[in-house]
């Protein structure tokens, strides 16, 4: 992990229903950008976002190594999907 940012928007307590999301924003290379956000069930309102920018490097000497495509292959990148609560809202109406 090269770089962690993590965004506390609201309040959660003990015992609340949290959905996490993860997904890979980009990949290039030996970096990526992997990125996370904690809603709260019971109102759709996200709580935590979070960015965190790794590097893919070798096990022996630490250094940056392009992403191997197999494991490009199993993280896609995607573009941030919709909040739970808006996407069930749009089921909904159709």
């Amino acid at each position: 992990v090269r770089r962690h940012e993590i965004d506390y928007l609201r309040a959660a307590v003990v015992g609340e229903e949290l959905l996490e999301e993860t997904w890979v924003e980009s990949l290039r290379g030996a970096r990526s950008i992997r990125r996370a956000r904690f809603t709260r069930c019971s109102d759709g309102e996200a709580c935590v976002s979070a960015r965190t920018e790794w590097a893919f490097v070798t096990a022996d000497a630490l250094r940056p190594l392009r992403v191997p495509g197999a494991i490009a292959e199993a993280f896609p990148v995607v573009s941030e999907p919709e909040p739970p609560h808006r996407a069930a809202r749009n089921a909904a109406k159709n």
